[in-house]
């Protein structure tokens, strides 16, 4: 064999060597590709109530140390998206969304960098990222009012009866009210007048235009002094708990009068007395002094009008440990003092009386023995002078009785007190 052709034999085992190192790895560029696959984020927008949100827009950008991209997409059916880092020479992007402000949505952003730990293989398949979207306040405060609006009725119905001491219906009696819805603070500050019907009712309907529901509503109750009855005043609430709460039923009872004045006030020539007895008859019934007969009469004295009033004390004194005049001086500081009080701011611009008449009725028994109860009548007869003094700080409280006539079962006494 020449020598040109020695090494001939040995071609086709190179060409297998060569064929077969081609199908290492090495030399694969593929598999190459495969190592260094992109980064792939698999997005699902939700809402508070965890329902996927689609048809929402999102603006999204990738960057990194060298690139940056930008995007803009819509979430599909299940509310996702799929975003590809196309630079696969990221190693570790940073993914920022933004939803923009739409639909029912409030704007927000979030950030997301996968850890450095997470190698290219790892990464073959995609990683979640769940984004929970806030709603809009608009949208938060529609469905509020439209959950209210579902629990709580549309209006309130006040049902007022109003009715005497004997429980018989007050029919053609003045009623002046003020209405005020809370949950929009809705407040009608021109007062309205309506009639009692002849069952002494009156019906009145309390609605929100702007709500269309009203849970808590209000009344404001005026009733003028309307002879014999006395002036009534009153704040009536209601809040609803749910749809059915819409019927507010409430019976008012005056006061009249005539159980309370004396035979003697009947002749009295001017009537306007009557209307000054209000905060009297308040006084009597809140303190419940009330006793027996009638606790307030006309009297004269020496040619002097004198407004009279008799009071029952409830409380029971101990006499084994106070005396006749120890009780004196504590029904004067108790209720004679506050009794003034309410005189004077009814009657002090009134120049009909002379002065006025307190008499009180209390009672002593010796605690711990069977005994029976003692009574005892203290009467306070004091001048309107002398009151329009001890109001303005002229004269001390001793010196205003000092001044006065005071009696214990008719007998005069004196009263010291400390100042």
């Amino acid at each position: 064999m020449s020598h040109k052709y020695k090494y001939w034999f040995f071609i086709p085992f190179y060409l297998f060597v060569l064929i077969s190192l081609s199908d290492c790895s090495y030399f694969n560029n593929t598999s190459n590709e495969d190592s260094s696959s992109p980064y792939i984020f698999q997005l699902t927008f939700v809402d508070i109530d965890e329902t996927p949100i689609t048809n929402l827009d999102i603006k999204y950008n990738i960057d990194s140390y060298s690139s940056t991209y930008q995007f803009n997409s819509t979430t599909d059916s299940l509310g996702n998206i799929e975003v590809v880092v196309p630079d696969t020479s990221f190693l570790s992007p940073r993914l920022q969304v933004h939803v923009p402000e739409q639909q029912r949505y409030r704007q927000t952003t979030e950030n997301y960098r996968p850890s450095r730990s997470v190698t290219y293989e790892e990464n073959r398949s995609p990683i979640d990222v769940r984004i929970e979207v806030p709603y809009s306040y608009e949208y938060m405060y529609e469905q509020e009012e439209k959950a209210k609006k579902a629990k709580y009725p549309e209006r309130h119905m006040y049902k007022l009866t109003f009715h005497d001491d004997n429980k018989s219906p007050l029919k053609d009696l003045a009623v002046e009210y003020n209405i005020r819805v809370k949950n929009s603070s809705t407040l009608y500050n021109s007062p309205k007048q309506v009639t009692t019907d002849n069952n002494g009712e009156i019906q009145l309907e309390v609605t929100d235009s702007n709500t269309g529901y009203v849970s808590s509503s209000s009344i404001e109750i005026k009733t003028p002094y309307q002879y014999p009855y006395l002036p009534y005043e009153d704040l009536i609430s209601f809040q609803s708990e749910k749809k059915s709460d819409s019927l507010i039923s409430q019976r008012i009872e005056l006061t009249n009068v005539e159980k309370y004045r004396g035979s003697t006030l009947s002749s009295f020539e001017d009537s306007s007395i009557y209307e000054r007895l209000g905060s009297l008859v308040n006084f009597i019934i809140e303190k419940d002094y009330m006793g027996v007969g009638f606790p307030i009469q006309l009297t004269k004295s020496n040619n002097a009008k004198y407004l009279e009033v008799f009071l029952f004390d409830n409380i029971v004194y101990n006499s084994s440990r106070v005396s006749e005049y120890d009780i004196g001086r504590s029904l004067f500081t108790d209720i004679v003092r506050e009794l003034i009080d309410v005189l004077f701011q009814d009657f002090h611009s009134y120049q009909v009386f002379d002065g006025f008449k307190i008499n009180i009725n209390s009672t002593t028994r010796r605690f711990g023995v069977d005994s029976g109860a003692n009574h005892h009548l203290f009467q306070f007869q004091v001048t309107m002078n002398d009151v329009q003094k001890l109001q303005n700080h002229e004269i001390t409280r001793q010196e205003f009785l000092d001044n006065s006539i005071i009696t214990l079962n008719g007998d005069k006494v004196d009263l010291k007190i400390d100042n």
